[in-house]
């Protein structure tokens, strides 16, 4: 397992590409028209221009740090949808100079009442300075509010902090320099996409890259990763889009957002126009073209395989579909009709990463796939996004330095599935990069007719 982990790390540690979070909101210049869009309150803090400085400070200070009201400056962040995670980017810096001295603290909240600390800038020795940053994810209890509350203090006291102006510059926040345009602040925040389970009988479990073990019971799921429904079981599920699915006994589904990917099993879905339903041999998507008006439609779809042949049958309750095969054809079904595709499946296929999920620094990520008839062990080809892959489901690896042999000791088999751990470190933030799945015989080589999986493209969070 380490060395598979270790030649993993070593081909991403090279490239860094930024992540595109749902809520971003940077600002270099304090005195900048959008950098009070999040400000709503402030309390004896004004903003200070120097010759090439501008920053927050108390307005007026005083003898001693106690005998006047801190400088505060307050943000305000409410989302339509809970937090999954905020990474906040801020800062403060304390001076000391015989005029005053600095102190100050950042803190934050999911209410605006009961604050956390996250910062603490003490004076530092005369003539010195003191800038203590935040970089981080906020605590864990950010996830699931839909409000960040942020709230800087600043204390500039001395002999001549009850002047103001110039004599309480000792305690500044987002202090930026116009000739480097330096940030001063940042928060990315990703939603969190959770789907409501309506019903459930037996046993079904969610599955995301990092936790296999939440059962579909009651209440909310993550609306990520997969959902696995044993024998005589299954589960319905709300979505966050607003989709509802019915998950019938042994399927194996991947939720993408608006759509779902069925590697095995019975689902039927009441869903909004243009959502796809993905299978190993053909896509559906609802409401084609030629259904004028429609706002919906509701179909029931069925994929079993028996070794490499796949079997698929669409049943359209309500509304239109298009069914387009792997070849292209496309088959438009209206309302009261069946599709049935037979094919062979030369390949696996993912079920967990899907494609654009995630990878999480400082966790223990899983990989799942299903098995491929007489297949002894996996070839792991992972590539960054330039050079792509050239091929879609080629015969053979593009880039065989970018590969790794899964034999059966670095993987688990659970009733068709296949599963890896991949333990990643913290450290690699923002590492975008394709993967794909090769099966192999008891040589070594591919097997003869087969191809590789579907790419799935994924990026690296801490």
């Amino acid at each position: 397992m380490k060395q598979i982990t270790t030649i993993f790390l070593v081909m991403i540690i090279s490239t860094s590409l930024s992540f595109a979070y749902d809520f971003s909101y940077i600002i270099n210049n304090p005195s900048a028209a959008t950098a009070d869009d999040y400000i709503v309150s402030t309390s004896n803090a004004v903003i200070k221009s120097e010759t090439d400085a501008i920053y927050w400070k108390q307005d007026i200070g005083a003898e001693t740090m106690d005998g006047a009201e801190p400088g505060t400056i307050i943000y305000h962040f409410n989302f339509d949808k809970p937090v999954s995670e905020a990474k906040l980017f801020i800062r403060t810096s304390t001076f000391h100079w015989d005029y005053s001295q600095g102190h100050s603290y950042i803190y934050a909240s999911t209410d605006g009442s009961n604050w956390i600390k996250l910062v603490e800038a003490l004076p530092p020795e005369f003539a010195g300075a003191n800038t203590q940053s935040y970089n981080d994810f906020l605590p864990a209890s950010f996830s699931g509010s839909k409000d960040i509350w942020l709230k800087v203090e600043l204390n500039s006291y001395g002999s001549n902090a009850a002047n103001g102006s110039v004599w309480t510059n000792t305690a500044q926040h987002s202090r930026y320099s116009a000739s480097i345009d330096n940030k001063t602040f940042q928060l990315d925040v990703d939603y969190l996409l959770t789907a409501e389970v309506q019903s459930t009988t037996g046993t079904s479990f969610s599955i995301t890259p990092i936790d296999a073990d939440t059962l579909t019971t009651s209440g909310t799921i993550p609306d990520v990763g997969a959902l696995l429904t044993l024998e005589n079981s299954s589960t319905t599920i709300q979505r966050d889009d607003g989709s509802i699915l019915e998950v019938k006994q042994k399927a194996v589904v991947s939720l993408n957002p608006e759509s779902i990917n069925i590697l095995r099993g019975e689902v039927t879905v009441a869903v909004s126009c243009n959502y796809e339903v993905q299978t190993p041999l053909a896509n559906i998507t609802s409401c084609p073209a030629i259904q004028r008006g429609a706002e919906s439609a509701k179909f029931t779809t069925s994929y079993s395989q028996n070794g490499l042949n796949g079997s698929l049958k669409v049943t359209v309750i309500s509304g239109t579909v298009d069914i387009i095969d792997r070849n292209g054809a496309t088959f438009t079904i209206a309302a009261g009709n069946n599709k049935t595709i037979q094919s062979i499946v030369p390949r696996t296929s993912w079920v967990l990463p899907i494609d654009n999920d995630k990878l999480y620094g400082g966790y223990d990520n899983l990989f799942i796939w299903t098995e491929y008839p007489d297949a002894d062990s996996y070839l792991l080809e992972f590539n960054f996004p330039e050079p792509v892959f050239f091929e879609e489901n080629p015969g053979s690896a593009e880039f065989q330095q970018q590969t790794a042999v899964l034999t059966s000791d670095f993987y688990i088999e659970y009733d068709g599935l296949l599963i890896f751990i991949l333990p990643l470190p913290k450290g690699f933030d923002g590492i975008v990069l394709e993967v794909r799945l090769f099966a192999l015989d008891k040589q070594g080589n591919i097997i003869a007719d087969s191809v590789a999986s579907d790419r799935s493209t994924i990026t690296v969070k801490d």
